[in-house]
């Protein structure tokens, strides 16, 4: 088997892997120039309005305390994915095949929608030698979604010299997981990541550096369980904007509020039926009685 340019058998060569075809070509910027340009939407995650909240290609973020519900977020769109047919990603840090299994049923996933449509992927290794290999077929797939459970424990395994500095390590991570995984598979790729635990120094970004703000092609969300979810009760988790590099997002949401934050919506989660599952409702801000306004740009485009 063949070997892409720029890396080789044993890793990444140069510390990243150049996407196909080259970004350093020109780019034609005809349609924009002509009006014909039509500008990205977020398709993924449908609220009640019908607008998604995640831009399939991208790479984002849904970030916060523990217990603030960004995992079951996450579980629930892939969900959502996979019993609309799409395909799931699902590269797992923290937990193990059981327990994500188990999860994905309480939300609606049909055990032929998982064995058909998710790939499941629990790594505990480098890459390095045949991992990287290993990697390099899944990058081959075609993804609608891929979620990464874990940031803080992937960055520990991709990164080049633990001796990095935090921007080096982040851009490092950015460059070999999220961002390839776009790029090669067409996947809305969501990482879920953590905040530090003194609430007085929780800014706009995740734990660790700016970059993993900075690097985002898609949107940033901050998550936060308004009712805890759980076995046999209702719960709600809002989900915060607090990026929207595409911009198409960011006029449906809510009121600019801390830290450059709209209310994106809310997904309410309701475990007290008979059968034990679980239901999802995902809410637009205005479905939450918000009164958005008219959109007030903070910013010139």
């Amino acid at each position: 088997q063949g070997t892409a340019a720029g890396e080789d058998v044993q890793g990444p060569a140069q510390d990243d892997v150049a996407p196909v075809p080259s970004t350093w070509l020109p780019v034609d910027l005809g349609s924009i120039l002509d009006g014909t340009y039509v500008p990205e939407l977020p398709t993924i995650a449908r609220r009640s309005d019908g607008l998604g909240l995640f831009y399939p290609g991208r790479t984002h973020s849904i970030y916060g305390p523990s217990e603030s519900g960004k995992s079951l977020v996450a579980q629930a769109v892939a969900v959502e994915v996979l019993q609309d047919g799409g395909t799931v990603l699902y590269l797992d840090f923290e937990s193990d095949g059981a327990s994500i299994v188990q999860r994905l049923r309480s939300l609606g996933a049909t055990d032929s929608a998982i064995r058909a449509r998710l790939s499941y992927v629990r790594p505990d290794s480098g890459l390095v030698g045949m991992h990287w290999a290993a990697y390099q077929d899944v990058l081959s797939q075609t993804f609608t979604l891929a979620i990464i459970d874990g940031v803080t424990e992937a960055m520990a395994l991709v990164r080049s010299d633990s001796h990095g500095t935090p921007e080096a390590d982040a851009s490092t991570f950015d460059r070999r997981l999220p961002r390839l995984i776009a790029t090669r598979t067409g996947a809305a790729v969501i990482a879920i990541d953590h905040v530090v635990k003194d609430t007085l120094s929780q800014g706009r970004h995740a734990i660790g550096s700016v970059h993993k703000l900075n690097a985002l092609t898609g949107a940033a969300f901050r998550a936060q369980a308004t009712t805890l979810p759980g076995k046999g009760r209702k719960g709600a988790v809002d989900l915060q904007v607090t990026k929207d590099r595409p911009g198409s997002l960011r006029p449906t949401c809510g009121p600019m509020g801390q830290h450059q934050s709209q209310l994106a919506a809310t997904f309410h989660f309701d475990t007290t039926g008979e059968d034990g599952q679980t239901t999802v409702r995902v809410e637009a801000p205005s479905a939450t009685g918000e009164d958005r306004g008219p959109f007030r740009p903070t910013v010139k485009m």
